[in-house]
């Protein structure tokens, strides 16, 4: 098979691919991977000439592919990481023709990017639980899979029967006999292909029925995170990106939304580049990538907000993977209008968990940091807007209003010693769960050169700081 495709003889690989498939269907549960190489090649092959057979095997290799991460939950997450790496095209071709197909499998499409990112997910969000989620099958799937599953398993049985008889040189009779239950069960299994176009002509109508975005755990879990949040009229904005394309998950008020762009992190991470590469050298060079990544990211969704007639005034971010580098208050609309200007920005971040529900915030305390004064002598201005911010998230004797029991070290009070008794761990009750710093950071080419502005107008440099931490 693999010669005939070197020379894209694709028709004359196909048998061949067929009886690889009979052998790795029924051998699963031992040889899984066998499954994913025989299934990821039909969907390769399928995937001009016959889109839904090819979501349909892509589909079968994945969810191989979900049995072997799930079994690989006992290992360090480091060896989790690069498992998934090294598997992951299946994943990426069974989004692209999910997302290319009709919108109808627009779900789909970023079920297969969630399961993908399961466990950047997982540790993004400290979830020490990975999913074993299959990918969702169609109705025609389901029935195909299980009849073809159902035929390899019978002639798995019938070739290793007779395989043991002939090893311990049983009657000819009865390996004669297997010889004729293995003929039928390969007229099954050839059957069975031979009606596949015609079985998975309706999927996407059937997915348009079947699969709705509501059912989904991950936009349940959005769902519980924008009922915690207590901003009115409030969006949750998950942006899952790859190379080639954009799965865009929103819930806002009651209403999950799915847009799938085709266009991803290829052309994300150049605008990015070059965005924060002119905000670093403080001239207008930023403008022209923050305004293209505004029309590529935010246009879509606000294009698919006012057709719904929704208008939130709040966003709450999930960015996945390399998207976290973007500066996103900072993107400009057609009007030069900044984002920040237009909602009030928040980023979900690992501390605050996606189980939002119980009494998550009584057992979370902080130390909140921060330098309103700036210096002028570094080009570093005043942050005038500090004093509240700290006032708003740290509850102290005199900021009541503060969403969290803790600390506030303004200005003077912010120095070296302090952050080291907070930070560093040397004064044992002066440690808190979450840290928040209000300041100046200089980001040196050497990274060890960074310095970050204390609160009496010295410097730390990062150099110090790790030697400082251990």
């Amino acid at each position: 098979a693999g010669l005939y495709v070197d020379q894209e003889s694709y028709e004359q690989a196909f048998p061949y691919y067929q009886h690889a498939f009979t052998i790795a269907i029924g051998r699963v549960n031992t040889t899984p991977e066998l499954l994913v190489k025989v299934s990821g090649n039909f969907c390769a092959l399928r995937q001009t000439s016959n889109q839904p057979e090819a979501i349909f095997y892509c589909k079968i290799a994945v969810n191989a592919l979900q049995k072997q991460r799930f079994a690989n939950k006992s290992l360090p997450m480091e060896l989790q990481h690069s498992f998934t790496k090294r598997v992951e095209d299946p994943y990426l071709l069974l989004n692209r023709l999910l997302s290319e197909s009709t919108p109808s499998r627009a779900t789909e499409a970023a079920e297969v990017l969630q399961a993908l990112k399961d466990a950047e997910f997982r540790s993004f969000t400290r979830d020490q639980n990975p999913s074993s989620y299959q990918i969702s099958l169609t109705s025609s799937e389901a029935a195909l899979n299980t009849t073809l599953q159902e035929a390899g398993n019978r002639l798995h049985a019938q070739q290793s029967a007779q395989d043991a008889l002939k090893k311990e040189k049983g009657s000819q009779a009865e390996i004669d006999r297997l010889d004729d239950r293995i003929s039928i069960a390969k007229k099954h299994l050839h059957d069975a292909f031979t009606a596949i176009p015609a079985r998975l002509k309706d999927t996407a109508q059937e997915a348009a029925k079947q699969f709705k975005i509501d059912n989904s755990q991950f936009v349940r879990h959005l769902a519980s995170l924008n009922a915690a949040t207590p901003a009115e009229k409030n969006i949750i904005l998950a942006i899952n990106a790859e190379a080639k394309n954009t799965q865009i998950t929103t819930y806002f008020d009651k209403q999950p939304l799915q847009l799938s762009l085709a266009v991803g992190m290829d052309t994300f991470e150049r605008l990015i580049t070059d965005m924060r590469a002119g905000i670093q050298a403080k001239n207008d060079t930023w403008r022209p990538p923050a305004k293209a990544l505004y029309q590529l990211l935010i246009a879509p969704i606000e294009a698919q907000l006012a057709q719904k007639k929704l208008a939130p005034q709040n966003i709450t971010l999930y960015l996945s993977g390399r998207l976290r580098n973007l500066p996103l208050a900072a993107l400009l609309d057609a009007n030069d209008k900044f984002l920040t200007e237009k909602y009030r920005l928040s980023q979900y971040t690992p501390g605050y968990g996606l189980t939002t529900g119980g009494d998550w915030q009584r057992n979370w305390d902080i130390n909140a940091f921060g330098s309103a004064l700036g210096k002028p002598s570094e080009n570093l201005l005043a942050l005038p807007g500090v004093v509240g911010e700290l006032a708003a998230v740290a509850r102290t004797t005199n900021t009541p209003q503060g969403v969290l029991p803790g600390d506030i070290y303004l200005g003077p009070n912010f120095s070296r010693k302090t952050w080291g008794q907070a930070v560093a761990g040397r004064v044992a009750e002066n440690r808190r769960r979450v840290l928040h710093v209000a300041t100046h950071f200089q980001l040196a080419e050497n990274f060890y050169q960074s310095k970050l502005l204390l609160g009496d107008g010295l410097t730390f440099s990062a150099q110090e700081l790790t030697a400082e931490q251990g």
